[in-house]
């Protein structure tokens, strides 16, 4: 009796949210298979109310645990919801096959998992919106990586929903005779989401980003034929559109434009110093998501900030050139010329998973241009220090870069850092530094690094690792530093 009411009551609750357009039977609308997600939302309100109210579960949840399969970290937080999630859509997805005596129930449960999912995809990418306060304040740059597993996992999910429909019906999957589920809608969108999965993959995304960044947008007829092969994709979709709308708005009122008070190009280098006017709030290890409208009006690209002021109001910018044509590259020519006077800025993005303040010993790994946002760090702990806010800790500062002239571009920068030590070790090229003023601001040598040496002394329970640069070498950090028990920031931007 129990059970039939409740069947009832999800039916009508199905009917009023869908609308007359809609009907459910009552075993369309059995709710048990949905029991996993309900207890793993609860769940994770249940965790965030504890996690306001105590400061040692907000430290237990943003602590970090090392995934060896893919060579990551990740905090426990995000390991708990992600974890939560999967076993909330596999219990869904059985339960979906057990209650339901049809021979097409298993494709059913993919299905209702593939439009949960189509729902909150899009929540990770979102850059101001309550995403970052479920992840534990998880930064954007971050969270990405949760949406491309929810699109993934969206994608494997609508492929065996739609595979599983085809071998139970045939070539009626084509059809639109369905009332409640036309068959053609659904396979329309899939093969829209294929598209966008396929140049959404880490080969193109990274090769062609102009390519990635246009036909993502796919995903609203993708979004619309969807909707008309399953309406209650609406009833799921709208809480998630709002927070997407408003995250649209809060981008609009972060960005500004701001006055640039200096631009250099170092040819060499191929490298475009660009310092910003005071007026905009920011901190160390922070981003900017920059447009140049004299440039390209509608591109926008992540740029880490590499120096602050001692108020944090003004900021320095470093941008290479990435090659002939690029918005990188243009951007390099305006500042040679003299007409980069103004940039949009929107933000500033992003927090580094660790604290400096929190360790004795602090060991920084860069590769080329990466050095960027720890160059901004140091040089704030060392501003800190100077005037006894902080006590300065053991610092190792190691820069891996292709060519010795790199190291020209930042001279500025370095100059603010007497009280570190950097050890620059140059891949290829010559070693002798063109500017002599600089052998008392490093050490040179040629080759790669030593990681494991590097990382052999350094004591698990007072020393963080922070990393910025090629991804082989952020890989090659993170490995020794998990075999030794080390806690890793590594800045990425593989957007």
């Amino acid at each position: 009796e129990f059970e039939n009411r409740l069947n009832w009551t999800h039916f009508v609750m199905l009917h009023s949210l869908a609308g007359p357009g809609c009907s459910f039977s009552a075993r369309e609308s059995d709710m048990i298979p949905f029991v996993p997600f309900v207890a793993f939302f609860c769940a994770i309100l249940l965790l965030l109310v504890r996690a306001r109210a105590s400061r040692t579960t907000r430290s237990w949840l943003s602590s970090h645990v090392f995934v060896r399969a893919n060579s990551t970290w990740w905090t426990r937080g995000e390991a708990l919801l992600g974890g939560g999630y999967l076993l909330a859509c596999l219990l869904h997805v059985l339960l979906k096959a057990v209650r339901l005596d049809e021979p097409n129930s298993l494709s059913l449960g993919f299905g209702s998992v593939t439009m949960l999912n189509m729902a909150i995809v899009s929540l990770p990418a979102t850059r101001t919106s309550l995403w970052q306060v479920v992840m534990l304040g998880v930064s954007f740059e971050r969270a990405l990586r949760a949406h491309r597993m929810l699109g993934a996992l969206t994608l494997l999910c609508m492929i065996a929903h739609g595979g599983l429909m085809a071998v139970a019906w045939g070539s009626c999957v084509l059809g639109t005779d369905s009332i409640n589920h036309p068959p053609l809608y659904g396979f329309i969108s899939g093969v829209c989401f294929l598209v966008l999965g396929l140049t959404a993959l880490p080969v193109v995304r990274r090769r062609w980003f102009d390519v990635f960044r246009v036909t993502h947008f796919i995903f609203i007829p993708a979004l619309f034929a969807a909707f008309l092969h399953a309406k209650l994709l609406g009833v799921f979709g709208f809480p998630a559109l709002m927070l997407y709308v408003y995250d649209r708005v809060q981008r609009r009122r972060r960005t500004n434009p701001i006055k640039v008070t200096s631009a250099a190009w170092f040819a060499e280098q191929r490298v475009a110093r660009i310092v910003l006017a005071n007026g905009i709030s920011c901190e160390p290890g922070q981003y900017f998501f920059v447009r140049v409208p004299n440039v390209a009006r509608m591109e926008w690209h992540p740029v880490s900030i590499s120096s602050v002021d001692d108020n944090c109001n003004a900021a320095t910018l470093h941008v290479r050139a990435m090659g002939t044509g690029s918005w990188s590259r243009r951007v390099g020519m305006a500042a040679k010329n003299g007409t980069l006077t103004v940039l949009d800025v929107e933000g500033p993005y992003g927090r580094p998973a660790l604290d400096v303040r929190n360790f004795g010993e602090v060991v920084f790994v860069a590769g080329g241009i990466g050095v960027t946002p720890l160059l901004c760090m140091i040089q704030r702990q060392c501003d800190l220090a100077r005037t006894g806010v902080v006590t300065m800790p053991k610092v190792t500062f190691v820069w891996v870069v292709r060519n010795i002239g790199l190291v020209d571009a930042f001279e500025e920068e370095l100059r603010h850092l007497r009280a570190v030590h950097v050890a620059v070790h140059v891949t290829s090229g010559d070693v002798e530094l063109v500017n002599q003023n600089m052998n008392s601001l490093l050490s040179v040598h040629r080759g790669r690094p030593d990681v494991a040496a590097l990382l052999r002394s350094c004591d698990p329970s007072s020393t963080g690792v922070f990393v910025c640069g090629p991804q082989g070498l952020v890989d090659v950090v993170h490995r020794e530093a998990a075999e030794r028990g080390l806690l890793v920031h590594a800045e990425s931007f593989l957007f």
